[in-house]
């Protein structure tokens, strides 16, 4: 019997079951998956002598209260603006094949199991878009994509495991799909050091990650510090310069730190 289902997690496909960039999705609602099989049976002295059994494919859904901006990139392949925010649709983008998992309850023997699903290689297609003006009445609009899931380069194209609990079930979820891999640390375009005039510092980072600074000791953060640009950061008197690069669905990278210092002798 099953009864509930949570947790649904994505993440970008590099190679057979290796993934980067995974992100939670919202509160699940929905999922199903519906292998499809070739088959083809030989017959003699009128009974079947052989059968065989081929997956082709198998048809995924899934129904959540939301999708990340991050998936816009990472499962239909838009381009996202880091400034401005804008996404743009354009006619060439390009799905990736990601890792899709999500963990449903079930009862088994006569005891509550959490099972953990994999999906090792899957392609979502964007759903309907719809929109309606507000009424007497409140309607949830919420995101749902549907797509195939093909077999990985070792045939395997799905895993359950059964766990006593949800988060025993979530954290073997997240270890496939790498989705505790830690965020690139930070690069500047200048190094710490003694300076005879002012400096305009440029932070980088090759993941695409957000950077966010502090330039005054303190640690930074999302909810501290500022949110780095392609705009330089002047640095007019001896400062502190400490950046965190953060991404979701990862752990932020580990601090950076610069010390400039600005000599006006």
């Amino acid at each position: 019997m099953k009864f509930g289902l949570s947790r649904p997690v994505i993440a970008r496909r590099t190679g057979k079951k290796t993934y980067v960039d995974g992100f939670v999705c919202g509160e699940a609602m929905t999922t199903s998956v519906n292998p499809q099989y070739a088959e083809a049976s030989l017959y003699g002295d009128n009974k079947m002598v052989a059968n065989k059994k081929k997956l082709k494919n198998a048809a995924v859904s899934m129904g959540t209260t939301r999708l990340p901006r991050v998936a816009e990139t990472i499962m239909f392949g838009h381009k996202i603006d880091a400034e401005t925010g804008e996404v743009a649709y354009r006619a060439e983008d390009v799905a990736s094949y990601v890792g899709y998992g999500f963990i449903s309850k079930e009862e088994v023997d006569e005891s509550i199991k959490y099972i953990a699903c994999v999906l090792y290689k899957v392609m979502f297609s964007e759903g309907e878009n719809s929109y309606e003006t507000e009424g007497e009445n409140i309607n949830f609009k919420t995101p749902s994509v549907s797509g195939t899931a093909m077999p990985d380069d070792d045939g395997e194209w799905m895993t359950r495991k059964q766990f006593e609990t949800e988060e025993e079930a979530y954290a073997w979820l997240r270890g496939i799909l790498n989705l505790d891999a830690k965020c690139v640390i930070p690069k500047t375009s200048a190094e710490a050091g003694i300076y005879d005039a002012a400096q305009s510092v440029t932070l980088t980072v090759s993941d695409g990650g957000t950077i966010y600074y502090t330039t005054d000791g303190t640690t930074p953060g999302k909810t501290n510090g500022t949110k780095a640009t392609s705009t330089a950061i002047p640095i007019t008197k001896t400062t502190m310069l400490k950046a965190v690069n953060t991404a979701a669905g990862k752990m932020d990278s580990d601090i950076f730190a610069a010390e400039y210092i600005i000599s006006t002798v």
